[in-house]
Formats: C-alpha cells, structure tokens, sequence
C-alpha cells in the first residue's frame, strides 16, 4: 500500500534508497524463517511472522522506489531500479491476491489480507486515474507552450535592426507586447563600469525607469548577478509601481555576445495569474534574448568601443599626451628650406592615422585635431624665421572652422593647410565656403595628390596654392617611365593653374635629379630629414 502511494505521488528517487532495502531483505528472511520453525511445530498462522513480513515489503518496495537512477552509474543497477518502478504496483497487486488465498487470522473481527488487497488496487486505479490526467494537464500545457512559442518566432521574425540601439529595443519591446500577458517590456544594457541602463521601455513601465539613466547600484549588481546563470524570474518589492498598478512579477533573460552578457530582456506583469506563468514562460524569454542578442550585440559591442575610444581620447586631450615633429620643406634646385610640415607623434607609440579614424568614429576629430594644432603652432614659434609651417587639416575641423580659426591665432609665421582627405568628400561647397574665409590668411595645399579620392577634381575645387605628389608616384620616379608621364602631367597642370608641386617622401639624389626634369620645384623626405621633435629650448 506504502509502495502504491509513493509511485502515485511520484516520489523522486534518493540515492538512500539502498539502505531501505537492506533492512527490508533481512526482515523477510528472517519472517520466513520464523514461519518455517512455527510451520515445523504445527502453527500455520502468527501475528509476528505478519508483521515481520509487512515491514520487510514495505522497506524493499521504498528502497527500490528510492533508488538514485541519476547516481547509480552501473547499466544493471539502473534498468533494476527501472523495472522495479514500472512494475511495483502489478507486483504489489498480485502478492496480495496471493496473500489473501492463504487462511488468515483476524484482527478485531477483519481478515487484513482481502482489505489490503482492496486497498492496494484502490491505489492503483488512483494512480492510473492521476497519470491520465497529468497526461492530459501536461498535453494542454504543451499545446499552450507551443502555441507561445509560435507566436514568439512570428514576433522574432518580424524584428529589424534599426540605425540606432535605443530605436532597435524599442523595436524589440514592442513586440514583446504582443505576447500574452504581458504588459511591461525592457531593453537593458550593461555600460562600461557595470551599471544597467535601460534603452528601451514600452508598455506599463516602472516609475522609477529613465531611458539612457543608470539604475542604481545594487538592482544592476542584482542584474549582472542573476543573468549569468541564465532566464530568470523576479518578484519586485513594493516599489516597483507602474501607471496602473504594482509589478507583480517579471522574467528577464540575459543577452550575449561575443562571450559577454551585453544587455538584458525584460517582460512584466501586473497580473497575479499572468505571474505565475512567467517561469513557464522563461523559454520564450530565453529566445527573445538571443534574438535580441544578435540585433543588439553588434551595436551595443560597437557603442561600448566607442566610449572607450571617446574615454581614451579625452584623456589623451586633458594629458596633452602627444607631442609635434617636423619635417623640412625645400627647394630642389638650391636645397634651401622654405617651410616644415607639422605632424602628430603619440606619447603611447599609436600610429597618428589610426588614432584620427578612432577618433573620427567616435565623434572627437575635431577636437583632437584642435589641440595638435595648437600644440603644433606653440612649438613652431622656435621655427627658423621665414619659414612657412605647414598643417595637416581634415575636411571636417575645415568646415567646422570656428575651432580652426580659434586655433590660428597661436601662429607666429606664415601658414601652409594641408586638407589631408581618405574618404570622398561629398559636399565640396561647404568646404569651398569655409576655406574662403580664411584664405587671406593661410594658404591651401591639396595633400596626397594621385592617391584615394584627392583626384583631379579635388585641386580643382579647392584652388590650392600647393599640390603634394604622393609618395606613391615619388618613389623609383627615376626609373619608371609610367610615374615619369604622370609627374610630368602634374607639373604641366600645376604651372598653367598657378600652384607649385611638393613631391613627398623622397629618398635619393637620382629621384631628386628627374623630380627637377620634370618641373617639381620642391620637395621632402628623409633625402633631407626625418620628421623630428624640435630641440629643447
């Protein structure tokens, strides 16, 4: 009877299972013993023989019931205990009906062997009658979830990646609303020092939720906690208040990418009935995180680079930590100096061009740019006398030119401004009006002339006062009749347009020799000097 009631209770199995049925073997050894001595002196039937024999079927039956098949590794032991669970009632059922056509003594005026019988298939038939239904329950229950689902990948489907990350979990959140009881959706991430801030918020949200604000320090400790074991479910306190009423409870699950939780999925309920179904729910949870993890986890990843790069950078600016070089300008004919290009050397040894790109994605060009110029114009005051200072300008501090000319005013000489260009300018007017109004101050100089966009129609828009040839077309110039046509093109372009040519990285006197042939008038390279701090002073 204790065996039928535990397998209709679905007992869990326990690994002490072994000690029960130890005890329980030994107690029916020793009750058939005892009822082979009585039998062999003439007494069929004895209280304490039944007893024996009650407590030793029950002990076995829970001991096999009991039996750990998760921690029994031996094959054998795992199929007995299974066999044993499967079979126990059909057993326990015929051991009473065999019990019950032996004679019996009565207790109180009952025979127990017809009555245990009875009770033993009560039991069964009970337990038959709840596997039915949970059958059934858990069916229903697999129909909804699978209907859920559905309903969830039709949502997900229909996801796109906006142009920005808060436009993207807004996508997200709406249609989380779609689903099924719920009624708050949450888009968090993770920013650099751990906090969570939300992105996005839709639907009967937190009062105490600001988009882009970060929570407070422990419900994102919480967060980062709870998300790297997985979908979770919570039950806000009594703070958690929405428009129309208390947050009841909320499933989140975490977003990853590349190794790293990113950002989290919310969905909530003020529903009592609808929060006992969120850790039902935690599959669909997890799915939407993954989704969103794969629309997100780019952006998010991108966004954290770039506050990096923007934390870097303004580092960089307030610890003046770059320095400037320059390098000589001549003339090829006489090797006399006329001016020296200015450049950016970083105390942290980051090559000047990948340190411009970081900061032209993060935003900060401008102002970085700003503050080489400055430094740059400082140090050029100890410059020879008479000698131009040339520097490198980006078409966006050009256009901006208030920085620009803010930053001019620290010039003591003549000014060369070389518009440094790697990716095609699309609004040349702009950059045409901005240069116009400094063009009594400074000269223009179109940099890198021959390589990337700085063609033809980019001298000619700019109307520069100097065209620099590419080290691209300078090098082995001496001995490459092709660079030779165009050198000696640029230089016929250059004379009828009024700018001179300044050929870049020069090495040997031959280059030196045909650069003057083909009507170069000036140049630089190491042939006459390395880019150099200047002396301390």
């Amino acid at each position: 009877m204790a065996a039928v009631a535990a397998i209709a209770m679905r007992a869990v199995p326990k690994n002490r299972g072994l000690w029960f049925g130890l005890p329980g073997v030994a107690l029916l050894n020793l009750s058939w013993i005892v009822w082979v001595v009585l039998l062999l002196h003439g007494q069929s039937r004895s209280l304490a023989v039944s007893l024996l024999f009650s407590a030793g079927i029950l002990l076995v039956t829970y001991g096999w019931l009991s039996w750990d098949q998760e921690i029994a590794k031996a094959r054998r032991v795992e199929l007995a205990a299974r066999w044993f669970t499967d079979w126990a009632p059909m057993i326990a059922i015929l051991s009473c009906a065999s019990v019950g056509t032996i004679p019996h003594g009565q207790i109180m005026g009952f025979d127990p062997a017809p009555v245990g019988t009875a009770l033993v298939v009560l039991l069964s038939m009970g337990r038959q009658r709840m596997l039915v239904v949970r059958e059934r329950i858990a069916s229903r229950s697999l129909a909804g979830e699978v209907d859920e689902r559905a309903q969830t990948m039709l949502s997900l489907s229909q996801l796109e990646r906006a142009e920005t990350p808060e436009r993207t979990a807004a996508r997200i959140c709406d249609q989380a609303l779609l689903l099924d009881g719920v009624e708050t959706a949450s888009i968090y991430a993770f920013d650099r020092s751990g906090a969570a801030v939300p992105l996005a918020i839709a639907g009967e949200c937190r009062y105490e939720d600001v988009v882009n604000e970060p929570l407070d320090a422990r419900r994102s400790l919480h967060m980062r906690t709870c998300a790297g074991a997985g979908a979770w479910v919570d039950a806000p306190g009594p703070d958690a208040q929405t428009h129309i009423g208390q947050l009841l409870g909320e499933a989140l699950a975490p977003m990853h990418w590349e190794d790293r939780i990113v950002g989290i999925v919310s969905m909530g309920t003020t529903c009592r009935e609808d929060a006992r179904r969120l850790a039902g729910r935690l599959p669909t949870m997890t799915e939407f995180g993954v989704v969103s993890a794969a629309l997100m986890g780019p952006m998010l990843a991108d966004m954290w680079r770039q506050a990096e790069i923007r934390s870097q950078l303004e580092s960089i600016i307030a610890d003046r930590a770059f320095g400037p070089v320059f390098q000589a300008v001549v003339r090829l004919g006489n090797r006399e100096i006329v001016g020296f290009e200015a450049l950016t050397r970083f105390h942290d040894g980051t090559r000047p061009d990948r340190r411009f790109e970081d900061a032209e994605r993060a935003g900060m060009s401008v102002r970085l740019e700003t503050a080489c110029i400055i430094e740059q114009l400082e140090a050029a005051t100890w410059l020879p006398p008479g000698a131009w200072v040339s520097l490198n300008v980006s078409p966006a501090l050009a256009c901006a030119i208030v920085p620009l000319i803010s930053a001019l005013k620290w010039a003591d000489r003549d000014v060369v401004l070389e518009i440094t260009e790697h990716v095609e300018i699309s609004d040349y007017q702009s950059l045409v009006t901005a240069l116009d109004l400094i063009r009594g101050q400074v000269r223009i100089a179109v940099d890198d002339a021959g390589a990337g966009y700085a063609g033809l129609r980019h001298i000619l828009e700019l109307r520069p006062q100097f065209v620099k040839l590419d080290i691209s077309l300078v090098r082995h110039v001496d001995t490459d009749p092709a660079r030779q046509a165009m050198v000696a093109g640029m230089a016929h372009f250059a004379s009828n347009s009024g700018c001179e040519l300044i050929a870049e990285g020069i090495e040997t006197e031959e280059e030196v020799t045909e650069l003057i042939r083909l009507g170069v008038s000036l140049g630089q390279g190491y042939l006459f000097g390395e880019p150099a701090p200047l002396p301390d002073n």
